[in-house]
């Protein structure tokens, strides 16, 4: 790879890591109430993985990433990856 593909690379990776994620709204399930808690499958709040009413799971897709969520606690591959980006 050339220096100047590499450099690219690092800056589209450097701006991937510093751009903030959108903010996730609640989801509640049908047949359930709101609740403050946050689901470890898709993290949207507003449900829980299982445990719900009824006992019913989470409906939704599992969590793409630190930049669908924002819950960075949530993803410490993340935290690894920017810790390489940015030194």
């Amino acid at each position: 790879m050339s220096l100047e593909q590499d450099l690219l690379r690092q800056r589209t990776q450097f701006t991937e890591f510093s751009s903030p994620p959108v903010q996730l709204m609640p989801l509640v399930l049908p047949g359930c109430r709101m609740m403050y808690s946050t689901c470890a499958r898709c993290h949207h709040r507003g449900h829980r993985k299982e445990g719900n009413k009824n006992g019913a799971f989470c409906q939704f897709e599992a969590c793409a990433g630190f930049h669908y969520c924002g819950q960075e606690k949530l993803h410490p591959e993340f935290k690894v990856e920017k810790r390489e980006v940015l030194l």
